[in-house]
């Protein structure tokens, strides 16, 4: 995971951010942020999946996508199911929570 280290600490504050922010209530909103001089867009989505609604926040830099986090919707904070983040050479690491 070393290659990755820079990618996946750039990362790691975003998913604090969406396990504690309210969700909209529309299916999808966006809102910038500025972390370290840089410019992101999260993106909150909700997307229905099997009989359940989940929430995907999807963090994008410079317009490309470089981490996901799927969450069960309900109260603040949310319940994280998994997160990703893409690491450099097309490499997509991903954390999924026990039992899921």
């Amino acid at each position: 995971a070393e290659p990755h280290r820079h990618r996946l600490l750039r990362d790691i504050p975003f998913v604090y951010v969406a396990k504690y922010s309210e969700y909209p209530s529309v299916a999808v909103k966006e809102a910038s942020w500025l972390y370290d001089s840089d410019e992101y867009v999260v993106r909150h989505i909700r997307v229905e999946e099997g009989s359940r609604d989940e929430w995907q926040v999807t963090i994008l830099e410079q317009g490309g996508m470089i981490g996901k986090v799927f969450m069960e919707p309900g109260q603040t904070p949310h319940t994280l199911k998994k997160f990703r983040v893409v690491g450099t050479n097309n490499v997509v690491l991903s954390f999924v929570r026990p039992g899921y």
